[in-house]
């Protein structure tokens, strides 16, 4: 950056007052950080031509965390001589997990979801033409652009192959199915791309694999009505949610018994059930789709998951945080429609968990 003035005269065989060139800093920009810049005690811009000199203040934004430290000093770069900031800039780590304790007052048999309560609930759509959309999975938010799903909610069986992700769409802070419905904190965003797990090959694999990550094309805003749910990287809490005497919860727009779509969000506690307990129980056509990839709950009572829950999280709370432990993905049916008498098979989180971590570093 040229400083001084534009043009010098030679006096006397010396320039008189000539500009000097000083480096710059390289802009700061985040989405997960608030920064605020000042230079000589004087307010500037973070985002233009930045001195040496400058200070820059972070701190993240709402719905976000410090990643590694609450040491003060962390919090502050400073623009140096050579044009470098003198330390990284950070990311800030989305807050996970944590949802209003009492929000405002649907799956078979199940209750009314109260808003707030499941934030990382998201709805996935397909474009039916320009500006109509319908949903047709549930998927859970891990990040603010990453979404798990379920693939065979974006496979064809006929050849074999995912659909084409322009396709689809993503709302999340919605309590209603309608796409169009009037909801203030509700986000939608197109999906850049669909990556299914390890090598899915639909119903001929068995639905096997059978999870998908949607990155999006426009980030969310993490809000108190939409943040991501936590993973367990490291599978501390798993032995002790996934067994007998323990539930989670499912939420969804699926298929009531009437047979009908769910105008609003539906709740259902789903009870871990160990895998030789469900194979004895559900029909013998049916035990080809439990797996190694799957495990089992629910119920033997009408209470169930149904179509359009497909995709949707099944989350277990531990202090007050919430982890995602399985997604929706295979169940009986009963007359060509779902069977609410028997158990449902889950795609285990743990199973595809370093093929998560990376798509999450990465997104």
């Amino acid at each position: 950056m040229l400083k001084g003035n534009t043009i010098s005269v030679c006096v006397n065989n010396r320039w008189y007052q000539p500009p000097s060139c000083h480096k710059i800093c390289s802009p700061l920009n985040s989405t997960s950080v608030d920064i605020s810049c000042s230079y000589h005690g004087k307010t500037v811009s973070c985002s233009e031509r930045i001195l040496p000199g400058t200070q820059a203040t972070l701190a993240c934004k709402s719905s976000y965390k410090l990643p590694l430290t609450n040491d003060p000093a962390y919090r502050e770069l400073t623009c140096l001589d050579d044009g470098l900031w003198d330390r990284r800039l950070f990311r800030c780590l989305p807050e996970c997990g944590t949802s209003i304790p009492h929000g405002n007052t649907l799956i078979v048999n199940g209750f009314a979801a109260r808003t707030g309560i499941f934030p990382w609930h998201v709805g996935i759509y397909a474009k039916e033409n320009t500006d109509r959309y319908q949903q047709i999975c549930g998927g859970t938010l891990i990040n603010n652009n990453l979404v798990v799903s379920a693939a065979h909610c974006f496979y064809d069986e006929v050849y074999n192959k995912l659909y084409n992700e322009s396709q689809y769409a993503v709302a999340a802070g919605k309590h209603y199915r309608d796409w169009n419905a009037r909801e203030k904190y509700a986000q939608k965003s197109l999906v850049e791309s669909i990556q299914a797990g390890g090598r899915y090959q639909g119903a001929r694999g068995n639905f096997a694999n059978d999870i998908a990550l949607l990155k999006l094309k426009t980030p969310f805003e993490l809000t108190t009505l939409v943040r991501p749910v936590c993973v367990d990287w490291d599978n501390t809490h798993e032995r002790e949610q996934l067994q007998v005497g323990h539930s989670g919860k499912v939420v969804g727009w699926g298929k009531d018994i009437k047979g009908e779509s769910t105008k609003s969000l539906q709740e259902i506690d789903m009870p871990f059930v160990p895998y030789d307990q469900c194979l004895s129980v559900v029909p013998q056509d049916f035990r080809g789709y439990l797996t190694s990839d799957k495990f089992c709950a629910g119920y033997l009572n009408g209470s169930s998951v149904c179509d359009g829950d497909s995709g949707g999280g099944l989350c277990f709370e531990k202090d007050g945080i919430w982890y995602l432990r399985g997604i929706v993905s295979v169940s009986p049916e009963n007359k060509g429609t779902c069977d609410y008498n028997s158990y449902v098979g889950f795609t285990s989180i743990s199973h595809f968990r370093d093929w998560i971590r990376e798509a999450y570093v990465n997104a």
